[in-house]
């Protein structure tokens, strides 16, 4: 009979596991690099993100940092002093917060941007939109990547 009492404990040891709190195995992004809250800073000069206008999407899980897909859209009005002009794309974790900086040429319509960009760790990225009359509009998303790149600062 003990034999018969170990296979039980055992069995509902295992079934009893779900139970036990395990922490997360997936990886979470740090704190914004002291890099890219002055990147911000110097962008927005004070003036206050919106959200709205603009959506960006980028891979939630990437094998390598060196190719993350991103989807950038914007709605933009033909005709109206609130065009979108700069599209900048922020990285909160690279040694170089800019990725990339789109001028908009005036007229455009609703702008679409798909492109692949380099990341060094899981973060957030951040897409914000800079308007004919100087209003910004902000978005972000965030990808674990599974192995680094952008480990050099150029």
């Amino acid at each position: 009979m003990p034999p018969m009492m170990r296979r039980r404990s055992v069995l509902l040891g295992i079934a009893a596991s779900p139970a036990i709190p395990y922490p997360s195995l997936a990886q979470t992004s740090a704190p914004p690099s002291t890099l890219f809250t002055v990147a911000l800073a110097e962008l927005t000069k004070g003036r206050e993100m919106k959200s709205g206008r603009i959506r960006l999407e980028t891979s939630p899980l990437a094998e390598s940092g060196s190719s993350v897909e991103c989807k950038i859209t914007v709605e933009n009005a033909l005709a109206t002093p609130d065009q979108v002009q700069t599209i900048h794309l922020l990285s909160e974790q690279n040694p170089i917060p800019t990725i990339a900086r789109f001028h908009i040429a005036p007229d455009t319509g609703d702008v679409v941007i798909e492109t692949s960009i380099r990341l060094r760790t899981t973060q957030r990225v951040h897409a914000i939109a800079q308007m004919a009359d100087g209003a910004l509009y902000a978005d972000k998303s965030e990808s674990v990547v599974l192995l680094a790149a952008c480990l050099d600062a150029g």
